[in-house]
């Protein structure tokens, strides 16, 4: 009598998560590679309006990409959000809609404008701190090449030497 309603809840667990991994392959799938080689296609072909549509689609997918690494944690609490997300990411590739354009003009371009110059700002200051650390790391990575490696070298150059030797003693 009991067996059976435990059943149930592990079947209805593997269909969710049998439709959890259908949705995640679909928005991975709609939401990246479709777009990914379209954007491809419309630069090989130099097709400039439709270089700017996915350009406008890729800054709507990496501002709600942004978005979602802050609000993931609440969003994923409620069952229709992967559907939704992938509803969502469909819609901003509708060309009849052109809805990742109005996104970007009417909410993302005004956005950007009022906060430049901080942006700017802020990739300046942290362009400089990366070419900062890519220096140090490339220092140590240097000396750590030249501890490591020269007692390598070493110990190859005296093998060869005493090839060498075992050679001209041969020959």
């Amino acid at each position: 009598m009991y067996a059976k309603p435990c059943l149930d809840y592990y079947c209805n667990i593997g269909v969710m998560i049998s439709w959890t991994n259908m949705v995640l392959t679909l928005r991975c799938s709609v939401g990246v590679a479709l777009p990914v080689y379209s954007t491809f296609k419309a630069i090989e072909r130099k097709d400039e309006d439709e270089q700017q549509k996915w350009l406008l689609y890729w800054a709507a997918y990496g501002t709600f990409s942004i978005a979602e690494v802050f609000a993931d944690k609440f969003l994923t609490w409620f069952s229709m959000y992967y559907p939704l997300k992938f509803a969502f990411l469909v819609w901003l590739q509708l060309a009849s809609t052109d809805r990742a354009r109005q996104l970007y003009e009417n909410y993302l371009s005004p956005f950007l404008l009022r906060c430049q110059a901080k942006a700017d700002q802020l990739s300046a200051t942290t362009h400089a701190k990366f070419d900062q650390l890519r220096a140090i790391t490339q220092a140590k990575v240097d000396q750590l090449r030249a501890i490591t490696l020269r007692p390598f070298l070493l110990t190859c150059q005296a093998k060869i030497d005493q090839l060498r030797a075992i050679e001209d003693m041969v020959c």
